[in-house]
């Protein structure tokens, strides 16, 4: 994900800007309940790589919204607490009321698909990569 990578190390917005908010809660206070119940099912099975797996599915089902030119705005949707987001959700009339995440229509099915999408580059050698801080890692959560 290297346009991520590069935009938020354009606006200075690191991992623990956001990362703690998801992991500490295990994602339930940003997610749907199905998607996060889903979240645990795995990660008792896989362990808890899959927590940088979901992160990772996350930045990429909300990838079209993380360009804005202000890092303030930014951070604000990564919190889910972006108030155009919020208007244009209230506005369509979609429920509120299962993670701050549903404003962006981000929910189990559409995350989901993103973290599929991964099986080919999620492998070994990518935790590894997370685990070491390799420099070709085109986005490093640690």
């Amino acid at each position: 994900m290297p346009k991520i990578y590069f935009n938020f190390k354009q606006h200075q917005v690191s991992p623990a800007s956001y990362l703690l908010d998801w992991i500490v809660p295990l994602f339930l206070d940003h997610l749907p309940f199905e998607a996060c119940a889903r979240i645990w099912d795995v990660l008792i099975l896989e362990g808890d790589s899959f927590l940088y797996r979901a992160a990772l599915g996350i930045l990429g089902v909300l990838e079209p919204r993380l360009f804005f030119p202000d890092r303030q705005e930014l951070l604000q949707l990564l919190k889910g607490e972006n108030k155009a987001a919020i208007d244009v959700a209230t506005r369509e009339g979609r429920p509120l009321d299962g993670g701050k995440y549903e404003i962006y229509g981000l929910d189990e099915e559409t995350l989901w698909e993103r973290i599929d999408s991964m099986d080919e580059w999620w492998k070994e050698s990518t935790w590894n990569s997370l685990i070491w801080g390799n420099e070709m890692v085109a986005f490093p959560l640690l």
